[in-house]
């Protein structure tokens, strides 16, 4: 049941969400996955962490940066819409 909630909430935000910004919070994913483990199984967090969340986070932008300036075809006029 939560798998098909999950997918429901995806397919809603897909549809309807600004997608340069669902896909850089949907890099942020393994980072809290990581650290809501962490702290439920109480193991340190080492800088590797640190340092793979900001590699993760530089890509988030890097893709998100990829967008601006773009106009998506949501956002056209409704005549130029095929």
């Amino acid at each position: 049941m939560p798998t098909a909630i999950a997918y429901s909430l995806w397919d809603l935000a897909m549809s309807q969400g600004d997608l340069p910004t669902l896909g850089a919070a949907a890099n942020a994913t393994p980072i809290l996955a990581t650290v809501a483990g962490a702290l439920y199984l109480a193991v340190p967090l080492h800088g590797a962490l640190l340092g793979g969340a900001i590699l993760v986070a530089a890509g988030a932008l890097v893709a998100r940066s990829a967008f601006r300036g773009r106009l998506r075809p949501r956002d056209a006029a409704p005549e130029a819409r095929s």
